[in-house]
């Protein structure tokens, strides 16, 4: 969930919104298109989301073992599709907070379904470290 987080410039918003935008970008970058298949990914982002923010606020985790790991699995999945596609395109490479905000406003037209046609093959990726690498 970080890492789509992070990747989506997602920052600022409660944490129904942003469980809600996780799913519908991931949804409209990997061209889902079946209504049942996006309630699906829906669903699983929806439970990997909870899951994560039980653990994160260290509140009790009431899911059984065999959920957590199916929809880890599923997560894997979508994460690793998602990075495939981002990182082939590196236009909107991000590292200062102007930039993170074109990209974070980006995936929220891809939602809004309002991107304009230069854009329709561009996708916003690099984490922040890639560029400000730290020397040791």
């Amino acid at each position: 969930m970080q890492a789509l987080q992070c990747l989506f410039a997602l920052e600022g918003n409660r944490s129904t919104q942003i469980e809600k935008m996780l799913a519908s970008t991931a949804i409209n970058i990997l061209k889902i298109s079946g209504e049942n298949e996006k309630d699906v990914v829906k669903q699983n982002f929806k439970l990997a989301f909870r899951i994560r923010s039980k653990h994160t606020h260290g509140n009790k985790i009431t899911y059984s073992d065999n959920e957590i790991s199916a929809v880890s699995v599923k997560i894997d999945e979508y994460v690793r599709e998602i990075i495939k596609i981002v990182f082939e395109n590196k236009a909107l490479d991000y590292s200062s907070k102007n930039e993170a905000k074109k990209v974070a406003k980006y995936f929220s037209n891809i939602n809004k379904k309002t991107v304009n046609s230069k854009q329709k093959n561009v996708l916003p990726f690099t984490f922040l470290f890639y560029k400000n690498k730290r020397k040791r």
